[in-house]
């Protein structure tokens, strides 16, 4: 499943800023992927460029579904 958003779209911010509440999460950083000084300073860019530069987000849906 695919779903564009357009910087034009009235939910284009809120919705383009779904990185920054995953990289808000600690785990990548507890799992020794990578230092909280360096996620910090991602989501503080990404942030900006969001703001700044940012005209489009394609999000696509991989799911998968089991039943026991």
């Amino acid at each position: 499943m695919l779903t564009f958003y357009q910087q034009k779209d009235d939910n284009f911010l809120q919705r383009i800023g779904i990185w920054s509440k995953v990289a808000g999460s600690t785990q990548m950083v507890e799992e020794g992927y990578l230092e909280d000084v360096l996620r910090l300073k991602a989501i503080e860019e990404y942030d900006q460029w969001i703001v700044t530069d940012a005209e489009q987000m394609i999000m696509k849906l991989k799911e998968v579904r089991g039943k026991i």
